[in-house]
């Protein structure tokens, strides 16, 4: 999915702007609810994302991390 060519950045180098995935993957996730909140211009929207950002720093970062692994690698089916 990430393949580095030659002559890149390389992967710390991409993490650092922002271009690879991080390794932390709740900080991810509230750093894409805070870009999402900051660009819809949906009110409602906005207000269903804050509420959702909200819930997942009040769950906490181990429940939400463990959550998502499991539907990462397929533990979790719908």
């Amino acid at each position: 999915m990430w393949a580095l060519e030659e002559g890149s950045l390389g992967e710390k180098r991409l993490r650092i702007v922002g271009a690879w995935p991080s390794d932390d993957p709740y900080e991810a996730l509230l750093a894409l609810l805070d870009r999402r909140i900051e660009t819809t211009s949906d009110p409602a929207e906005r207000s269903r994302l804050a509420a959702f950002k909200t819930s997942a720093a009040d769950v906490g970062k181990a429940t939400l991390v463990g959550i998502l692994t499991q539907l990462a690698t397929g533990g979790i089916h719908f």
